[in-house]
């Protein structure tokens, strides 16, 4: 998916589309988490996300979507302002393996 929708060059219908990848867009296969500073950029870089997401006809889930959440598990890790650590399933799934 990043490789072609969220990268610089031109969309599907010709239109010229700018590199969202490492603005503050994240994505793995069908993954993708959206981090920004203020509350302000996080909007406006929904709302360009949801442009490309809309060029290429894509449709998000709701049930699998949360906005504006100040820590929010991706790929099985916790996220938040200072990082990422395991979420706690994950470490005590390792404990029990041993």
């Amino acid at each position: 998916m990043s490789k072609e929708v969220l990268a610089e060059g031109t969309g599907p219908e010709g239109e010229t589309q700018d590199e969202l990848e490492g603005l503050g867009i994240e994505c793995f296969m069908d993954d993708m988490l959206c981090h920004t500073v203020t509350f302000e950029q996080h909007l406006s870089l929904l709302e360009r996300l949801f442009i490309r997401l809309d060029m290429y006809n894509l449709r998000l889930n709701g049930a699998k979507c949360s906005f504006g959440k100040a820590e929010t598990e991706f790929l099985g890790f916790l996220v938040n302002e200072h990082g990422y650590t395991h979420t706690p399933e994950r470490i005590q799934a390792i404990l029990d393996s041993k």
